[in-house]
């Protein structure tokens, strides 16, 4: 062959060798657009500069090398135009400088790249721009669950919408907006994916994902994915449906099933490089908050879970508009007070006080609304009919750190399968009536704590609870004992019959007895403005003395709120108010909560130095919180040792059948009130040591203190 043949062949050969071996370097190259944002690294919320970068960030995968790259825009910061000018890569506490490079991509104008051994859904990064003049540190989060995903697969928008209504659930807020469609043998494989929800600052997973398919729940088995949704439920759709009916359950609400619609839309799918992209993610109205930003009102709580064969066995079909008032939505918190109406509790042929508790319908637990019950319930048999007496109050409750206060604002109750209205007599106090004597009476309640979790509305925190009552524990009751002092036609709950016309241990030692001129004059002008204090009422003459004597005031100028719950702020101030206020600018005070201005700094600060009163740790104190009876004795016990008072007298328990409930470190407070006539049990043979205590109770107490400690208390302030 000739020689010139031979080296054009051989030329040939390499030529198209080289061209392989690039096209084989070229195919070992792998693009991925994930979603980023820069989150503050001191703070829970977006930093700053979130508001500059472009959401999509391009990560090159080559030979076991990830380039990253992100882009930036000029953005404002208050009011003035920014640019990141500076950007530092932290790794292993170093900080690496990687410089900018101008560009010019529609309204992006610099990019930063940087080359990493792998791929990393959170990246610490230092971050300087041009109008603050130090280095901030961030965090570059990456989405990276679509990542490595079949060539088949492709994505597709996907919306959550309330079960009954044309409104996004709450849970369209944790949801991603696009699903991850893998298509095999005709089957539609279907991933979505969760991040924490997080409402009035307080976050929440939601879990227990499930599809309903033929009327029965199929719970879907979580997985953990890298990134900000993390996340994942896969489940197999048959066809293409618009439409899934889905259930889940949100962890701050307990075990509450809510139910909703998801929107699939299948005409929008992207198979290319909008893949990875959450066009409501990016740089939109979330750019310069936090994560929290739940959008419009309409997304809120799914009141609709209480519908659908799966929950109650067909009892919600009227969870509707005979919901109660959920479409009058008088007065200024959205809320309908009921009408009260007469209890005509006086109407029976036996009287029972019972033990009563909520649980949760749906699996027995304990409900998160347990703690507003009064755990005292009285029922009245009268004609083979029977009423039932529940009273509610007030609750706190701590969701990671974030305190909700919540109120019951209405209760339902189920007959025959029907939902119906309870009826509303004030101060908290409901009533409805049965055809039998039941161990557990269905129920469903709104509180105003969990409705503003769940979105805002009236009934959108609605709860299906069991309220069951211990007739074991049940005792015949007179009139006397129920009413306890207070007048006839009223529902009495378990801190109303705390001790108002209880009788002491000592048989010698009567009620305390209170004339106007032991009231100082100038400060009965100012008692009589009060006017909701009943000169009636069994109280009158305790609050009129401890308001003489400037121990308590009222609310405001005109209401002293008798039946409002002491809270561990107003307990501390009685003490304060009776040391006469004693001022030390050098105490300490160690609680957050607590700020410097606040009507009750001053007294708790007081107490805290002289260890009167501790907080729930070290930082924490919680103001607001009620207290109930064993914790406001042990607070006087306290500051009966402070003052160095006469403790030795002591009380045998054992004649109160709930002694058991006692805490230990209430025993022996409790052991010293009851022998000295301060505080007795309720009138059935029990102390009830964890009833809640309101301002008309507390007032007799301090009496009934002054009464017994009055030497020691006019030597101390004659020192």
């Amino acid at each position: 062959m000739n020689k010139k043949y031979v080296s054009i062949i051989l030329i040939v050969i390499l030529l198209f060798s080289s061209f392989s071996y690039a096209l084989g370097e070229e195919s070992n190259i792998k693009e991925y657009e994930v979603l980023v944002k820069i989150k503050s690294a001191i703070f829970d919320k977006l930093h700053y500069t979130n508001s500059g970068i472009n959401s999509i960030a391009n990560i090159k995968e080559s030979n076991g090398s990830f380039e990253y790259s992100v882009k930036f825009k000029t953005f404002k910061y208050a009011l003035l135009d920014t640019n990141v000018d500076e950007f530092y890569l932290i790794k292993d506490d170093e900080e690496i400088k990687v410089d900018g490079i101008e560009i010019n991509e529609d309204e992006y104008n610099v990019e930063y790249k940087f080359i990493l051994d792998g791929l990393y859904d959170n990246l610490e990064i230092k971050l300087g721009t041009d109008k603050i003049l130090h280095k901030e540190k961030t965090n570059f989060l990456f989405d990276l669950s679509y990542i490595n995903q079949p060539e088949e697969s492709y994505t597709i928008p996907v919306e959550l919408f309330k079960i009954d209504k044309d409104k996004h659930s709450m849970a369209n807020n944790a949801v991603k907006s696009k699903a991850l469609i893998i298509e095999n043998d005709d089957k539609y494989e279907c991933s979505l994916y969760f991040k924490p929800l997080t409402i009035t600052g307080i976050t929440s997973e939601v879990g227990e994902f499930g599809i309903v398919k033929d009327g029965n729940v199929n719970i879907i088995e979580p997985q953990e994915v890298q990134g900000e949704y993390n996340t994942k439920y896969t489940f197999i759709l048959d066809e293409k449906l618009d439409e899934v009916v889905t259930t889940f359950v949100i962890a701050i609400m307990g075990d509450k099933q809510f139910k909703a619609r998801l929107k699939l839309h299948w005409d929008d799918n992207n198979s290319g490089d909008d893949n990875n992209g959450d066009d409501d993610n990016g740089n939109g109205d979330d750019n310069n908050g936090d994560d929290d930003n739940n959008g419009d009102d309409d997304n809120n709580g799914d009141d609709d879970n209480n519908g659908g064969d799966d929950n109650n066995g067909g009892d919600d079909n009227n969870s509707g508009d005979d919901n109660g008032n959920s479409d009058n939505n008088g007065g200024n918190d959205g809320y309908v007070t009921p009408d009260e109406t007469p209890s005509d509790e006086d109407n029976y042929t036996k009287r029972y006080s019972l033990d009563v508790m909520l649980e949760s319908y749906h699996t027995g637990n304990v409900s998160m609304a347990n703690d507003a019950i009064v755990k005292t319930a009285f029922v009245n048999e009268h004609n083979g009919s029977y009423t039932y007496f529940v009273s509610f109050v007030p609750m706190e409750k701590d969701f990671n750190g974030t305190i909700l206060t919540g109120e019951l604002k209405n209760l339902f109750y189920y007959k025959n399968g029907s939902k119906n209205n309870a009826s509303y007599h004030g101060d908290g106090k409901w009533s409805f009536t049965l055809d039998s004597k039941l161990d557990k009476v269905k129920a469903a309640v709104w509180v105003d704590a969990m409705d503003i979790i769940a979105g805002g509305n009236p009934g959108d925190g609605e709860q299906d609870v069991n309220i069951v009552f211990d007739w074991s524990s049940a005792t015949e009751v007179s009139v006397d004992e129920g009413n306890s002092g207070e007048d006839s036609g009223t529902i009495i709950t378990d801190s109303d019959i705390d001790y108002s016309n209880s009788t002491t241990l000592n048989d010698d030692k009567k009620d305390i007895e209170i004339k106007d001129d032991a009231v100082p004059k100038s400060s009965l002008q100012d008692f009589n403005k009060i006017k909701d204090v009943k000169s009636s009422k069994w109280y009158y003459k305790f609050v009129k003395y401890v308001y003489g004597h400037n121990l308590m005031k009222g609310v405001s100028e005109d209401k002293f709120s008798p039946k409002t719950n002491l809270t561990r702020a107003m307990a501390v101030k009685i003490l304060y108010n009776i040391e006469q206020e004693p001022i030390n600018n050098e105490f300490d005070n160690p609680f957050t909560d607590v700020k410097d201005d606040a009507w009750y700094a001053d007294s708790i600060k007081w107490a805290y130095n002289n260890k009167l009163i501790k907080g729930y740790d070290k930082n924490i104190f919680n103001p607001s919180q009620i207290i109930n009876k064993e914790q406001l004795i042990t607070i006087l016990y306290r500051y009966a040792e402070f003052k160095n008072y006469d403790l030795s007298k002591s009380a045998d328990l054992n004649k109160f059948s709930d002694v058991g409930k006692l805490h230990k470190w209430s025993k022996k407070p409790l052991m010293w009130a009851v022998a000295n006539g301060i505080v007795d049990g309720t009138g059935d043979n029990k102390l009830s040591p964890e009833t809640f205590i309101n301002r008309a109770q507390t007032a007799k107490v301090i009496n009934m203190f002054f009464e017994i400690f009055n030497k020691k208390l006019d030597e101390s302030k004659n020192k």
